[in-house]
């Protein structure tokens, strides 16, 4: 069989139309495989990426053929990878080695939609029968998700100490500007004392405004919990709960869904900071609706990754910058390891599994995982909350892990 599919196919040169072979989908740009953008911009990439849709539709010796929705979702896949090479300065899928590959992966995600892309460049480079693979295949036996979850390492680190708070007294001060706020969003006077010091000259300025305050609530919730983003999402109204006995406690009911399927009731220690910011988030929701981090736009609930969006232009917003002078890439995940070092560098003989209770890991091992030697955060997180010490925090997790 032959591949050189511009001379022998049926199909155009920059559309691939099989409407005809495949009546699954009756949206007509479902049944089309676009080769434009990175492919019109890159030939050789384009030839390859032609030749790998034929081969994965036809099938080898080696591999049967897959169905026509397969292709088009795996090329569009393939098109990722290739942008990537394509910032890297790379016009072709030979150039790409072993060592580069790496590189490479460091701007892909570090999810299971990072390691799907990454599985179709190792299909192609397993193709011998495709012009510009390279002889000797990049990935030397690696398994794409084996290589992004090594990378994904990198993403769980530690906020550093300084840096987070940096981060907590800014959502304070944020916290101070909410009145403000609210009242510019019922006024809508560009000309106010707090639109002009803001920045603000419209509506797209405001609402950017109230994503700002929304992620400074994330902030003062994420500081103290380190709970996951999904666990911070299921929040909702009625979610905070007050304990007086021995002090005044303060926790949030969420739902754990790592490890439970459809999701299991649990609840997290707050402290002051995330009780503030529980109450910020509830000022800035919808008051028709339940869900807390919302649209601004729709008011319905947001997913992981717009939070994590929303998070690095807020860190993007800040003065602070790295070694390179670029700003910090934080994602919602790293309050998780920030925590456990925390409270670890407070109290060295704190029972691990009192903390592997309060994360709700589903082995000590996770815990394990998290647990560094970073300088602690204790003083700044109960700065705000004298009714919660280290002692009183500790005693809880205890209770609550039954030991």
């Amino acid at each position: 069989m032959s591949i050189a599919v511009t001379s022998l196919s049926q199909y155009d040169d920059d559309v691939w139309d099989f409407s005809k072979d495949y009546h699954a989908v009756r949206t007509q740009c479902l049944n089309t495989i676009r080769f434009a953008g990175v492919w019109e911009r890159n030939p050789k990439m384009r030839e390859a990426a032609k030749a790998f849709a034929w081969v994965r539709k036809n099938g080898t010796a080696r591999q049967r053929g897959c169905g026509w929705g397969s292709v088009r979702t795996n090329v569009m896949r393939l098109a990722v990878f290739a942008q990537v090479l394509e910032s890297m300065g790379y016009d072709s899928f030979g150039a790409v080695t072993a060592e580069n590959l790496d590189v490479a992966v460091s701007y892909l995600p570090n999810t299971r939609y990072g390691a799907k892309i990454l599985g179709q460049a190792a299909v192609l480079y397993a193709m011998p029968e495709i012009p510009q693979v390279p002889r000797e295949n990049p990935f030397r036996g690696r398994k794409a998700h084996q290589i992004i979850r090594q990378g994904k390492v990198e993403s769980t680190e530690a906020i550093p100490d300084s840096l987070i708070q940096k981060m907590v007294h800014r959502a304070l001060e944020y916290e101070k500007r909410m009145p403000d706020l609210l009242k510019l969003w019922r006024s809508r006077n560009w000309r106010s004392r707090f639109a002009v010091e803001r920045g603000i000259t419209g509506i797209k300025g405001l609402r950017r405004e109230w994503q700002d305050m929304q992620v400074a609530a994330c902030v003062l919730i994420l500081a103290p919990t380190g709970v996951r983003c999904s666990e911070l999402l299921s929040l909702e109204r009625g979610a905070l709960e007050c304990e007086q006995r021995d002090g005044i406690r303060w926790f949030l009911w969420g739902t754990v869904y790592k490890f439970h399927g459809q999701g299991r009731e649990a609840r997290w220690s707050c402290t002051q900071l995330g009780r503030r910011g529980y109450q910020m988030l509830c000022r800035l929701a919808p008051k028709e609706g339940r869900a807390l981090v919302t649209n601004v736009e729709t008011g319905e609930r947001v997913g992981g990754p717009t939070v994590n969006k929303l998070l690095k232009r807020w860190m993007a917003r800040q003065e602070w910058r790295d070694d390179g002078g670029n700003p910090f890439a934080i994602c919602s995940h790293q309050f998780r390891p920030t925590f456990a070092q925390q409270i670890i560098a407070a109290d060295p003989k704190m029972n691990e599994y009192a903390l592997k209770d309060h994360f709700k890991h589903h082995d000590a091992n996770m815990t394990d995982g998290y647990v560094g030697k970073s300088a602690g955060l204790k003083k700044l997180l109960y700065a705000n909350c004298p009714g919660a010490s280290k002692a009183s925090f500790e005693e809880k997790m205890r209770k609550a892990a039954g030991l």
